[in-house]
């Protein structure tokens, strides 16, 4: 990273620290700068990569969570079907009873008529 100094600036370095001095404090910023920059660059890409996984692991749970609903609503409706299913069978049963017995009774009022 290049660090620009005023005119001034650099010679009031200079003045106090000589000019190697000058040069050697101006390289110490700019590692320093550059590592801060650096550092800086390390956590922003850290914090985004943790923001990224959690969106993924919260993308996964909402899928998990979607996935056991479907399996209970799909159980559910398997167990009422099966009901269902039940109870139609026992209200034929019993409509057929009473068809015979219907039979029974239009048979026994028919002889009764003859």
């Amino acid at each position: 990273m290049k660090v620009s100094l005023s005119v001034e600036a650099l010679e009031v370095l200079e003045d106090k620290l000589g000019k190697e001095g000058a040069k050697a404090f101006i390289r110490s910023i700019d590692e320093i700068i550059s590592e801060i920059t650096e550092l800086k660059w390390k956590t922003s890409k850290e914090e985004l990569l943790n923001a990224i996984r959690e969106e993924f692991i919260n993308k996964n749970i909402f899928e998990e969570r979607t996935n056991s609903i479907e399996g209970r609503i799909n159980f559910s409706r398997s167990e009422l079907e099966a009901k269902i299913d039940k109870f139609k069978s026992e209200l034929e049963a019993k409509i057929e009873n009473v068809k015979v017995e219907l039979e029974k009774v239009k048979a026994e009022l028919d002889a009764k008529r003859k």
